[in-house]
């Protein structure tokens, strides 16, 4: 695949990543971090990759870390804006 290809696949992933994990489930945001792990095992039971490479597991640990990541911060900032939306509707039945 061509470098920019990668690239906007990679946007688009985590995109996507942000997208479900700013939904009201929370199982939606883990989907990509599974799928990722279960492709990582698929991967290294299949031979493609050696287990002892310093390469797989880069990427085992960078990519999950990231997705990861990235559902701890589309719940916070879920939760941030219903937060928000709470004070608002407090603060319009005080007046």
């Amino acid at each position: 695949m061509h470098w920019s290809l990668n690239i906007l696949l990679a946007i688009f992933i985590l995109v996507l990543q942000h997208f479900l994990s700013t939904r009201n489930k929370v199982f939606w945001g883990g989907i990509l971090p599974v799928g990722y792990v279960i492709l990582l095992i698929y991967i290294l039971l299949s031979g493609k990759m050696d287990v002892g490479s310093r390469d797989f597991w880069f990427i085992a640990i960078l990519g999950t870390t990231i997705l990861l990541g990235d559902w701890i911060s589309g719940r916070e900032s879920l939760e941030k804006k219903r937060k928000q939306e709470l004070d608002k509707m407090t603060s319009h039945d005080l007046k």
